[in-house]
């Protein structure tokens, strides 16, 4: 109906690299495949290698990444703030 219910922020970093910078899904939109839609149409068969940073806390997100390829890649602590908290890397490769 034309309403948006969710985004993704990604760019290019070179040679073949991207970072996600965010995303985000309306609450009432969870669990719908939203989120693995919009990562899957950024990145079909653009980059060699996606990273990402997100929340040590956001298990559903940890969850969505690694199913969609990502591996952990390494910590960055007390990358975030309110509250205070790591982000872990992550890292997807093509090969």
């Amino acid at each position: 109906d034309g309403d948006v219910i969710g985004f993704l922020s990604i760019r290019e970093t070179g040679g073949g690299e991207a970072e996600v910078l965010n995303m985000a899904v309306d609450p009432g939109s969870r669990r719908l495949g939203v989120a693995r839609s919009l990562l899957n149409r950024a990145l079909e068969g653009r980059f060699q290698e996606v990273y990402l940073e997100v929340r040590e806390s956001n298990g559903a997100a940890l969850r969505l990444y690694e199913s969609m390829g990502f591996r952990r890649a390494g910590v960055r602590p007390k990358y975030y703030e309110r509250p205070k908290e790591a982000g872990i890397v992550m890292k997807r490769q093509k090969w």
